[in-house]
């Protein structure tokens, strides 16, 4: 279980945290391009279903209760917003 979550976490993370670097702009300013978009939604469909899929116990993982999925989700919000908070005040102090 630890290691499916690890999985699905670090991959989201990544996804989410594309979207807070690409600019100095506040997350919720600046609109991403439609293909930064739809890639991402694909890899995040591909990241949980892989757990699902046939060759999961290969990979190690197992089905994510959908408590896990979401404490992830919470997770994710979190650092997502931490994250665009500090970048922004940053930038801003970096202008000064």
């Amino acid at each position: 279980m630890f290691h499916t979550g690890w999985f699905i976490e670090s991959i989201a993370t990544e996804l989410l945290i594309l979207f807070v670097v690409r600019t100095h702009k506040s997350l919720l300013k600046s609109m991403p391009g439609r293909l930064l978009i739809i890639l991402s939604i694909v890899a995040l469909l591909l990241t949980l279903f892989l757990p699902c899929s046939p060759c999961a116990s290969e990979l190690g993982f197992v089905v994510p209760p959908f408590q896990l999925l979401g404490i992830i989700a919470g997770i994710l919000i979190l650092y997502v917003i931490t994250a665009d908070i500090i970048k922004v005040l940053f930038f801003r102090k970096a202008a000064i």
